[in-house]
Parts: structure tokens; C-alpha cells; sequence
């Protein structure tokens, strides 16, 4: 008789197949509407229902019979009915009972975090807008320019506005005669700020905006002159640069001729002396650490970054809605970079996988999400005895468990770094 497959350990995220069982599952549940899916991630078991299985862990005392945490996934969807209005929805569905836990529309005030079709849809509502070409028409941008457009999350309604989900696109020259898809157009802000209605997919107005600098005053239309014959290039892209990267540099290379110092099992688990952790991840927080012990003693039931937003800080309208909630409204783990260049990590490296969710469901894996690796941070300490001459010096190794996201513009690093 064949053995029963043991279960995975509570914190590993769900596999492509466990996904697309809660996908199927509710696919069944809403027969005679149209699914849009967002996200399908673990959803994490109670720290009361986790903690007593995690102990006997530590302890060594697992058995095939000891009790587990319900395996559960959250999905995150919305739901197009007859009328054609989306309305978002999350349901948590147990896995290996294959049942429907609990299912929920979320109304307002909350919204939705933003997909990448939402932003194809705003970068597509932009393009065939009469009210922004003719808009943009004023500002007389030279031919050897094109408009590039920058999805934002619109953040919550003025006093005066209704709910709704709406998008607001930041806008761009882009100097098509530099002949590199890879120009860095940021350097040729534009003043205006299309607005997208999300149910039907319009642009409903245009913001316009100052254009910074002393001249400008505080408000829109103070600035004199053509908008573009203020701007200069700012590039990054090696080829781009005047004179090319700098040549004073030689090579340094970080060798581990005996492999790494640290051990990883069950695609998980970390130990590395005496630190023990487990590293898992989701679309919104990234990478999540578990369990994390010192020499066996607790230091960490769990650690994570929850959100990150930045306030831009200028009370100018429309400027008072550029200020995402980079983890809330973007995601984190959607956002993730793949790590696989050899630059990010160095050394020897070992490299997490995670998932991401298409639209219709389909569960695929994004590569290299993560990277674990150790580095060398200078000299911890050193004492040398004046008596005998002796000296005595240790190195400072740390090891880093590390992620990247690109949020428009802007790259975070994040880093955990156990030493």
C-alpha cells in the first residue's frame, strides 16, 4: 500500500499546484461571472495554531501523526458580473479539504492593490484619449520626442470627490534621436497628470501641474518659454555616459573555495552557526523570515517589512497624491527583481524561487526573487598584547538573505543581515 505524501512545512509558500486547486476552487463558486485574479498566496497559519507544531520542531519531537496547522491559501480576485462593474473580492480556501473557508467583497473606503494589467490599461486609455493629445498639443514638445507614461496609484479621493478606483499617470519625453531604448526620459517630466476612471477605463480629466524651479512660482502656468529648452539628458546606461564607465577599477572576485558556510534544506530552512530561520515570501510583504532562533533560544517569531510610503511632501495640488504605499498599493513580491545578474549577490550564492499569478489564474515561476549569501564586512575586532607582540583579529562575516524591487523610478534593497 503506497504511503501518504507528508505534508509541506506551514511555511512554505504554496506550490503551482496547491494555487491552482484554490484557483479552481473558486472558479467553481462564481460559475456565471467572468474571474479576474490578483493574487493566490499562503496564508499564514495563526501564531496560536503554529507555535506548538514550530516547538516540537526545535525539539526534534515531530512525528507523522503530530496535529498541523490548516493549509490555507488567500485569494484575491475580482468578480465581473452582468453589469460589468468589478467588485474585489478575497477568499480563503482550505487546500487539502478543498473547501471555501470564507469568501468576502471588500467595499469601500479600501481598494485593491494594483496589477500590471491595470497599468496596461492606463498606458492604453492615455494613448487614445482626445482630451490628452489635445492637451499635449500645447505644449508644442518637439517631433523628435515621444510621450511616455507612468502608471501611479491614485491614492484616496479629495473631500469633494466620490469613491471609485482611479489611476493617475505621471508623463514623460522620451529623445528618440539617442537611439537606445534604455534613455533614462525621468529627465523630461512633462506637467500634466492624465486621470483614469478604472471601471471604464477613460480618462476622466487632466491635472496639470507647476514644473518646479524658481520661476515657476507655486502655481500651474507661471512658467515662461518652451518646457523642453529647460531640461538636459541624465543618463545611467554605461553606453550612454560620457567617456563610458570609469577605468581606474580592476577586478575583485569573491571566491568560497570550500562552498558556502551555511546549509539550506527543505527550500527553507537556513542555518548558518548558530542562527535557524526559515525564509518564505509573498506578493506583498517579499521575503518574510520564520522562527528565527539564536543558538536555540527564540530571538524572532517572525520578521518582515509591512509597508513603505513615501510622502513627497508638497501641498501643491495635484502633488498631494503622489505618495504610494509601495508594499500596499504595488507589492513587493510582485515588484521583485530577478537577482540572477551577478551583481546583486556575490560569492556563493543560493537563489529562492517564488510565483506569480496571471490573470485568468495561471500560476508561473518567477526565478531568482531572492538570493542568500555570505559577505565580509571588514574586522569585527582585534587586540594585539603590547607584552608579547601578539595580535588577535577576527573578520566580520554576515550572512544576507536579500531582495530588490523597482517601483517606477526608485530601487529598494533589502536586506537581512545575520552576524
Amino acid at each position: 500500500m503506497p504511503q501518504s505524501k507528508t505534508p509541506p512545512h506551514p511555511l512554505i509558500p504554496l506550490s503551482i499546484e496547491e494555487s491552482h486547486r484554490a484557483r479552481d476552487i473558486v472558479l467553481g463558486s462564481h460559475k456565471s461571472s467572468i474571474i479576474d485574479f490578483r493574487a493566490i498566496s499562503l496564508e499564514e497559519p495563526p501564531k496560536a495554531e503554529l507555535q506548538p507544531f514550530l516547538d516540537l520542531e526545535s525539539d526534534g519531537k515531530l512525528q507523522p501523526s503530530t496535529p498541523r496547522p490548516a493549509r490555507l491559501a488567500r485569494v484575491t480576485y475580482d468578480v465581473i458580473g452582468r453589469d460589468k462593474i468589478a467588485k474585489y473580492c478575497e477568499s480563503l480556501i482550505d487546500i487539502q479539504k478543498g473547501t471555501i473557508v470564507s469568501q468576502s467583497v471588500v467595499e469601500k473606503p479600501a481598494h485593491a492593490a494594483l496589477t500590471w494589467k491595470e497599468f496596461d490599461d492606463v498606458a492604453a486609455a492615455v494613448a487614445a484619449s482626445s482630451l490628452f493629445k489635445e492637451e499635449i498639443a500645447k505644449l508644442n514638445i518637439p517631433d523628435k520626442y515621444e510621450v511616455v507614461v507612468e502608471p501611479w496609484p491614485y491614492g484616496g479621493p479629495d473631500e469633494d470627490e466620490e469613491w471609485r478606483r482611479t489611476f493617475q499617470a505621471l508623463c514623460f519625453a522620451n529623445d528618440t534621436t539617442i537611439g537606445n531604448a534604455d534613455s533614462n526620459f525621468y529627465a523630461y517630466p512633462l506637467p500634466l497628470i492624465p486621470i483614469m476612471d478604472a471601471r471604464t477605463r477613460e480618462i476622466i480629466r487632466i491635472d496639470h501641474l507647476a514644473t518646479g524651479g524658481e520661476e515657476d512660482g507655486l502655481n500651474h502656468g507661471t512658467s515662461t518659454g518652451n518646457i523642453m529648452d529647460r531640461y538636459q539628458p541624465a543618463e545611467y546606461v554605461p553606453e550612454l555616459l560620457p567617456g563610458g564607465l570609469r577605468k581606474d577599477l580592476k577586478q575583485l572576485n569573491v571566491v568560497q573555495p570550500d562552498g558556502p558556510s551555511f546549509k539550506v534544506t527543505d527550500e527553507s530552512l537556513i542555518e548558518w552557526q548558530k542562527w535557524r530561520f526559515r525564509v518564505g515570501f509573498n506578493y506583498r510583504e517579499g521575503a518574510t523570515l520564520h522562527d528565527i532562533k539564536y543558538d536555540g533560544r527564540s530571538v524572532m517569531y517572525r520578521l518582515s517589512v509591512s509597508e513603505m510610503t513615501v510622502p513627497y511632501a508638497d501641498p501643491r495640488a495635484p502633488f498631494q497624491r503622489k505618495q504610494a504605499f509601495d508594499f500596499g498599493d504595488g507589492g513587493a513580491g510582485i515588484c521583485a527583481n530577478n537577482l540572477q545578474l551577478g551583481c546583486d549577490c556575490l560569492g556563493h550564492i543560493k537563489y529562492f524561487d517564488t510565483v506569480k499569478t496571471a490573470g485568468d489564474g495561471t500560476i508561473t515561476i518567477s526565478p531568482n526573487v531572492v538570493c542568500l549569501h555570505e559577505q565580509d564586512n571588514g574586522i569585527a575586532w582585534k587586540h594585539s598584547n603590547w607584552r608579547t607582540g601578539r595580535a588577535v583579529v577576527t573578520r566580520h562575516r554576515e550572512l544576507v538573505i536579500q531582495f530588490i524591487i523597482t517601483l517606477a523610478n526608485y530601487e529598494y534593497i533589502f536586506a537581512y543581515k545575520f552576524d
